[in-house]
């Protein structure tokens, strides 16, 4: 499992990237030159899934494991929602979703932690890309033991970066530490901390569809 990244955004003519069209899930955008600071979107996307088994590169090769939630699986058994600052919800895909890093709440045993999640391919490893997109969650506190196939919901709520092809394994680690120190510091901001307590984030399955009303 890989928290990795490749590009598939536009860049306008200056070098930053363009907002999503509407008709992509997130609409995000964000200036490539501001990482560091990750606008909060305008519509979050709640993903919630039971975690696959993936390739191993993410913690065998990089240290950073992730719990991974894949699309087919969330088309035929999860959930992908988006949600609007009105409060109104509608059905997504995950492969609607700009590919590129999210800054995000997971929710795993009941419990909630602070997360950086890549959804995308895994570009960089040459001929190994994921054969769909994947969500890869990396959840920045430490978990003891494995948790295939069990629930895990994820609240998208910044975007970070595109996902790209990286020159070397050395750069791709580098850029993965960047992220995730960028979404340890974003979740701290008021905007996002008030996430924590989401009502759609805390719910069980069932109870996944009550609205989130963005501030």
């Amino acid at each position: 499992m890989a928290l990795v990244a490749a590009l598939t955004v536009a860049f306008s003519p200056s070098g930053g990237l363009l907002r999503a069209p509407r008709a992509t899930a997130a609409r995000a955008w964000v200036a490539c030159t501001d990482a560091s600071s990750p606008a909060l979107l305008d519509e979050v996307c709640l993903l919630r899934g039971e975690v696959s088994t993936g390739y191993g590169r993410g913690s065998k090769k990089i240290g950073v494991p992730t719990a991974n939630l894949k699309a087919s699986d969330l088309a035929s058994k999860g959930t992908v929602e988006m949600r609007d600052r009105s409060g109104g919800a509608r059905s997504g895909t995950l492969e609607a979703l700009p590919r590129g890093v999210y800054v995000a709440w997971a929710r795993l045993r009941g419990t909630v932690h602070p997360a950086v999640v890549n959804v995308g391919l895994s570009p960089t490893f040459e001929e190994a890309e994921n054969p769909e997109p994947i969500a890869e969650a990396h959840l920045l506190d430490p978990i003891d033991a494995d948790f295939y196939g069990e629930e895990l919901a994820l609240l998208l709520l910044g975007y970070v970066r595109p996902e790209r092809k990286f020159p070397g394994f050395d750069e791709l680690v580098a850029a993965i530490r960047a992220d995730i120190d960028t979404a340890g510091r974003a979740l701290t901001e008021p905007e996002y901390a008030a996430f924590r307590d989401d009502k759609a984030l805390l719910a069980d399955g069932a109870g996944a569809d009550e609205a989130v009303t963005l501030a």
